[in-house]
């Protein structure tokens, strides 16, 4: 903080004129975040999905989201380790687990 001070008191500094450890800092963060995002918007609309009774899949969430069907299989098996989701066979599709719901509440949705 003392170091953003000192090298620009009155203006937002520009991203060349942080340490470049920071900047790392600072784009793992957002990336951390944006991972965040997509896996608590895929759990949303899982729950909602399964609130209504209605199957889904990753073509489905593809669908909805726009992600690509890759991005969405890959935080589906992320999701599965974890515990937050089950994948049924066939048409049943993907059911939200406690842990999942317990994400979701966590974000305040």
């Amino acid at each position: 903080m003392e170091y953003l001070i000192n090298i620009s008191f009155d203006i937002i500094p520009k991203n060349d004129l942080l340490p470049e450890e920071l900047i790392r800092v600072i784009k793992e963060k957002g990336e951390k975040n944006d991972k965040e995002k997509i896996l608590v918007k895929i759990l949303m609309e899982i729950a909602r999905a399964n609130a209504a009774n209605i199957p889904i899949g990753r073509r489905s969430l593809s669908k909805i989201t726009g992600l690509t069907e890759g991005t969405i299989r890959k935080v589906i098996e992320e999701m599965k380790k974890k515990g937050l989701i089950r994948a049924n066979k066939g048409i049943k599709g993907l059911e939200l687990l406690h842990e999942g719901y317990e994400i979701i509440k966590a974000f305040n949705f």
